[in-house]
């Protein structure tokens, strides 16, 4: 069982966690997740309105929070934000901020482990539970812009209100040596080869489909194992796989098979995107990132912390629509 990471006094405030102090107490492992995620499924009929829950992942501060601020503004009635954030690197937010309240209970993540599976499964548990109206689930970077206004995600997801944008890939070379990166037959019985696919981690999922990714526990008691040391620095990512092979598995006809969130592989950069820098940031360069793909991306990544104040300067025409 996974212990969580004692926690500094103030995160325990309900003030900071946005949730009650209940719902805290249901999170200090990952069966209190999967706990949460059931209670959260009793039918409700539709929500007269559909929100959209925010659930930003970050070590500490959020680079961009002015941006998203802005983002935000005058649509307090179709949104709910999410945080989870290292607890000894947290940074209070302002009172004035959007995100003032929402840090949700938190522990310490690495990357490619399962803890960072677990803290996402924490934060659409946490959003399952706090809000009923909760219809879609968008899973946010601290590198992460949005490329569109607040209302062309919104009007982009209600179009398509039973249908997730997680990006389900089955044809890639990397995927036999990930498949056995815990051991050759590791996976087996409970996933074959042929249903192991890999997809980014920033997902836009519906309602159905976060109370299936928190409450799954079948394959994640296969994903959770270690890896071989000999695989872990170069095909261990858990975050990249298990969120996908589990709507591959489960229901691949209720994803569009593809993320909106728009980021620029490089290759020899240790399986990371490229970070963009502030003297890349001008009108062409974000106009080029909205109309590629057709326009099919809400949020871009990887923005270094130092392209603020040129976004800034450029907020009214990106969010312009």
């Amino acid at each position: 069982m996974h212990n969580a990471t004692a926690l500094p006094e103030q995160i325990h405030s309900p003030r900071l966690l946005g949730v009650s102090h209940k719902i805290f107490k249901k999170f200090e492992n990952d069966l209190g997740v999967t706990s949460a995620a059931n209670a959260a499924t009793a039918a409700a009929a539709a929500p007269p309105v559909s929100k959209v829950a925010f659930l930003f992942l970050t070590t500490g501060a959020i680079p961009f929070e002015p941006l998203w601020n802005r983002y935000f503004r005058g649509h307090e009635d179709l949104y709910n934000i999410y945080v989870h954030a290292d607890p000894f690197q947290f940074r209070a937010f302002n009172r004035s901020s959007a995100f003032w309240g929402r840090m949700i209970p938190s522990d310490r993540t690495e990357r490619g482990a399962p803890s960072l599976v677990l803290a996402m499964k924490r934060l659409l548990a946490n959003a399952l539970v706090d809000d009923p109206e909760n219809q879609f689930f968008a899973m946010i970077s601290d590198s992460c812009i949005p490329l569109h206004g607040f209302h062309r995600l919104h009007k982009r997801l209600a179009a398509s209100p039973r249908k997730s944008f997680l990006e389900i890939i089955t044809q890639s070379d990397l995927l036999w040596s990930r498949y056995n990166a815990r051991g050759e037959g590791s996976m087996l019985p409970e996933l074959q080869f042929g249903e192991f696919a890999v997809g980014s981690q920033w997902f836009v999922v519906t309602r159905d489909h976060a109370r299936l990714l928190v409450g799954e526990r079948r394959l994640w008691n296969k994903f959770r194992a270690p890896c071989l040391p000999e695989f872990a620095a170069s095909s261990c990512y858990t975050e990249e796989h298990y969120f996908s092979t589990v709507m591959r598995v489960e229901d691949q006809a209720g994803s569009h098979g593809f993320t909106l969130t728009n980021v620029k592989w490089a290759e020899n950069n240790d399986g990371h995107p490229t970070m963009y820098r502030a003297e890349e940031i001008d009108l062409g360069f974000l106009h080029g990132l909205q109309e590629e793909s057709d326009g099919r991306f809400m949020f871009a990544r990887k923005f270094h912390a130092d392209c603020l104040d040129p976004l800034l300067r450029y907020a009214d025409a990106l969010l312009k629509h």
